[in-house]
């Protein structure tokens, strides 16, 4: 099933407010070790058009939060997050009519990454690549 586009595009402020409130606390002690695997994805941008034909970008951020760009527009919300275990990467973005999430295998920062997207009742796949 296709998303439109307008779904994601909808005003984010509200939630973006509400799930700062509630994280504030929570995410200060999330942040992953300096040393830690995670390490390597701090401070790296990755981006890809998705099956749909919308376009991301994703800054991840040592502090578990990940800046998101979809289809030119700029987010940097405190319910934005990403975690990685092992080699599996997942990114939560919270938008403010649905969230997404992007699960994938993590080879390095040389390699893509091969991500299934969930949303509602949707899936879409995308490759991010390092820029």
């Amino acid at each position: 099933m296709a998303r439109s586009m307008n779904t994601f595009t909808t005003a984010r402020l509200s939630a973006g407010i509400a799930a700062a409130v509630l994280l504030a606390g929570g995410l200060v002690g999330c942040a992953a070790p300096a040393d830690g695997p995670e390490a390597r994805l701090f401070g790296t941008e990755w981006g890809g058009t998705d099956s749909d034909g919308d376009d991301w970008g994703l800054e991840f951020e040592s502090d578990g939060t990940v800046g998101v760009t979809y289809n030119g527009d700029t987010y940097d919300d405190p319910a934005d997050v990403w975690k990685l275990a092992g080699d599996t990467l997942t990114v939560s973005v919270h938008f403010s009519d649905t969230d997404v999430e992007l699960t994938g295998a993590f080879e390095g920062l040389s390699k893509p990454i091969e991500a299934e997207g969930t949303y509602g009742e949707g899936t879409f796949d995308i490759t991010l690549e390092r820029k």
